[in-house]
């Protein structure tokens, strides 16, 4: 069994996915690392660019949608179709450092109280830069629950056994997840050591609109979904003694 699944979510990546594979290759922990490429509808023919890969690596894989498909659902087809300790999301146009994996798997190895993990994060509008030769412009806060826990953590795939799998939603279904864990007492770390390049981008999920020009995480936010789960979270944050955090 691996020690890791990597799963990168394919929208429109044509332009960031080679270097992004390259990236993964480069990982102290590849050979250890299932690298999931979930392919939504091919439209920009990522699946020429990956050919070379997943024919050259066996621990590269791709599921292919010929139909849209929302993130997060395909985030739990890439969990269920593979084995591993742990779990991590990378997206396509993010950059880590070649240490990235091994050491948030370590720190989990070594945590066991730790069920997700991430290092701090440097934000750059310059997609594409490979290490060492970064350059950033600014530091992103990684500091949950009165901040973000990053564009990359790394968990423990028994997390779901305990917690289920994603939610439904169109941008908001990692955000749901960290809060029904944190909820839930379960220990998030950050590493101290800048480790993440995070590329921010105007046509990312968080800042994408439908037609009509409404964000998705609004609409994500006047779900049925949702609704039931802000009841649950406030639900457990009375048993836990956690009124008004």
């Amino acid at each position: 069994m691996k020690k890791a699944t990597v799963l990168v979510s394919l929208y429109k990546a044509g332009e960031f996915l080679p270097a992004k594979l390259d990236n993964l290759i480069k990982q102290t922990y590849f050979n250890k690392c299932n690298i999931v490429l979930l392919n939504c509808q091919n439209l920009e023919n990522e699946s020429l660019i990956y050919a070379e890969y997943t024919k050259k690596y066996k621990n590269i894989i791709s599921k292919d949608y010929t139909e849209y498909i929302k993130l997060y659902p395909s985030w739990n087809d890439g969990i269920k179709m593979t084995k591993s300790e742990y779990i991590m999301n990378s997206n396509a146009d993010d950059m880590l450092h070649p240490e990235y994996i091994e050491t948030c798997c370590k720190h989990l190895d070594n945590n066991p109280q730790t069920g997700y993990v991430t290092t701090q994060v440097l934000t750059t509008y310059t997609p594409c830069q490979v290490w060492p030769d970064w350059k950033s412009d600014s530091k992103m806060c990684i500091r949950y629950p009165k901040g973000t826990v990053g564009p990359c953590p790394v968990w423990r795939r028994s997390l779901h056994d305990d917690y289920g799998y994603f939610g439904d939603f169109l941008s908001i279904g990692d955000a749901v997840m960290w809060e029904i864990w944190h909820s839930n007492k379960i220990k998030f770390d950050v590493i101290n050591k800048k480790m993440v390049l995070y590329y921010h981008s105007q046509s990312s999920l968080e800042r994408r609109t439908n037609k009509n020009g409404k964000r998705y995480n609004e609409i994500d936010k006047k779900s049925k979904e949702y609704k039931q789960h802000k009841i649950r979270r406030s639900q457990m944050d009375v048993k836990n003694g956690d009124q008004g955090q």
